[in-house]
């Protein structure tokens, strides 16, 4: 057995021991054979590691800066290179999802001050004042989908009917 196939079902049992420990959770499991890697060019562990970081790298650059163009060429990069390109924008990722978390906790505060203001000059409760909003929003258009009168207001998915999934918290 090749040491790239003791290394990825090394990762895999990982996996699978996160998976057992965690109710719900889903982890793909890596294919095991030698030839599934080979026709992806990946031989060594080395290989490997340089594929799983750049397999991933332009849809965390895309989180990060809003466009996939802004990954980095890694052609040339070392896998030390690579591994710090890739540990930098994971960083810059969770800093935009930390800003985008900051801006949809200020929507949420306009958004229920628009309800608050609703109920104040005649809706009556909470529920006709979002149809106030909806309304006003012209959201008839839309059917009344609660996902995009949500993404139209920056406000979390689940939020308008307190079901968002915990991830989302």
């Amino acid at each position: 057995m090749s040491v790239l196939t003791l290394y990825i079902k090394a990762e895999n049992k990982k996996s699978q021991a996160k998976m057992d420990a965690n109710e719900g959770w889903f982890i793909g499991m890596l294919d095991e054979t030698v030839e599934w890697w080979a026709e992806r060019d990946v031989h060594t562990v080395e290989d490997f590691k340089r594929w799983e970081f750049e397999s991933v790298m332009s849809d965390i650059a895309k989180d990060a800066y809003g466009t996939r163009s802004a990954c980095p060429d890694t052609s040339d990069m070392n896998l030390e290179e690579l591994e710090a390109c890739y540990n930098q924008l994971c960083n810059a990722a969770e800093q935009a999802a930390d800003e985008e978390r900051e801006w949809q906790n200020q929507s949420i505060v306009e958004f229920e001050a628009a309800i608050t203001n609703a109920i104040a000059i005649g809706a009556g409760d909470r529920e006709n004042a979002i149809k106030w909003l909806r309304d006003a929003e012209g959201d008839e258009d839309c059917q009344h989908d609660d996902n995009y009168f949500e993404y139209s207001n920056n406000l979390p998915y689940g939020y308008l009917n307190g079901k968002r999934p915990g991830w989302l918290a």
